[in-house]
């Protein structure tokens, strides 16, 4: 059995938190463990709001973002594409540790909490666009 969620929507905030919004639904009809719906949500909404803010030179409306869920019978993938400038997500640098609550950077544990939380996540640069693909536990 497979079930299929695809989607493309502008690259804004508005447009993303719909496109999330509909893939939270189709996630919590296919019932992942609770972990792999959390990971699948944070993977998406890290990973597309930050194309959103740091990856295009001009203005992200005019670009399109790419959103696929695959769900079979063991695994769920998750597959998003961006055109904007090359970012490869599975190599970014992990922020360092805080030695105090004062100390703590905003931002860059969404990463570090997807590579730590998926089974696997691959980065592939395709015809001018970034491809990343997480694979959880169904």
């Amino acid at each position: 059995m497979s079930d299929r969620f695809e989607k493309q929507f502008p690259a804004t905030i508005e447009a993303m938190t719909g496109c999330v919004a509909e893939a939270r639904e189709f996630l919590g009809a296919i019932k992942p463990s609770p972990k792999s719906m959390y990971t699948a949500d944070l993977a998406i909404e890290e990973l597309t709001t930050n194309a959103i803010r740091y990856g295009y030179d001009d203005n992200p409306a005019n670009h399109l973002i790419g959103l696929k869920i695959d769900a079979g019978d063991r695994y769920i993938t998750v597959t998003i594409e961006d055109s904007g400038r090359e970012f490869d997500p599975t190599r970014s640098k992990d922020p360092d540790v805080p030695r105090s609550i004062e100390e703590t950077a905003v931002g860059g544990l969404g990463l570090k909490m997807i590579r730590k939380s998926a089974m696997r996540m691959d980065y592939k640069r395709r015809n001018g666009r970034n491809v990343v693909t997480i694979l959880l536990p169904r």
